[in-house]
Order: C-alpha cells, then structure tokens, then sequence
C-alpha cells in the first residue's frame, strides 16, 4: 500500500456507496455496517490520542445514510430483518448525536449529525414492506 495514503471519511463513504450499489444484498449491508463501526471506533482513537488530534475519520451523516441504504437493497426474501438492522442504525446514531462526554459531562451534540427525515424515511419504508405483523406499530412508534 501507498504509506502516504491517508484514509478518510470521504473515502470510507465512498466505499460504503460502492457496496450499496454493487447488488450484494445482505453481504454488502453487513460490510457497510462494519465500515461503519470501524469509522467510529478509529474516530474515538484518533479524539483520545496523547496529542489530543482531530479526528481523521469519523462517521458523519453520509456515512449512516449509506449504511441505511445498503439495508433498504437488500432482497426481503434474502434477510427479512433489514428493518431491525436499520432501525438500530438510526437509533444508535441519534445515542452518538446526543451523548455527553465521560470525562467532562460535556454534551457533544455537535460532533456526530442527528438522524433527520429522510433517514426516518429509509427505516419506515423498510417495514412497511417487510410484511411483519409489527410493521405498523413499530412504524408508528418511530
């Protein structure tokens, strides 16, 4: 590899973009996901390094609606829980968005974008066609 290459979220994303589209299915969600932790786990390494840096990679807003997408592509036939996955996505995005700081009981509201419509959208439309029983519950309660 290019040890001058330096990953990023813009490249992570567009990773992310290209198994949404590469008609995987359920392989190409599950990869997204993970992208999509390891962008959050080397986000937390990089803003609790000894020299306090930025964080290189961090998810951002992107980043969650190309995991999101991944799940809504996915065959019903291939993984009739994509809605589960997705709405976990959702939830522990909107838990990132308004977590405090351990450390300073700071609010970090800033550092990771709140879920908004269109995110709402992707989950809702996924079970409303997923023909589970508690589809319109589960929509509602969204």
């Amino acid at each position: 590899g290019n040890p001058n290459a330096i990953p990023t979220t813009e490249l992570y994303n567009c990773i992310m973009e290209g198994w949404v589209h590469s008609g995987e299915g359920i392989f190409a969600a599950e990869r997204c996901e993970q992208i999509l932790v390891a962008m959050y786990e080397q986000s937390q390494q990089d803003s609790n390094d000894e020299e306090g840096g930025v964080a290189k990679v961090q998810p951002n807003y992107e980043s969650f609606k190309w995991v999101l997408m991944a799940w809504k592509y996915v065959p019903p036939a291939q993984f009739k829980d994509s809605p589960v996955r997705a709405q976990r996505i959702l939830e522990w995005m909107g838990r990132l968005a308004t977590m405090k700081n351990k450390k300073t009981a700071v609010s970090t509201t800033t550092t990771f974008p709140l879920p908004d419509a269109d995110l709402y959208d992707i989950v809702l439309q996924l079970w409303a066609r997923s023909g589970k029983s508690n589809a319109p519950q589960t929509c509602e309660q969204l």
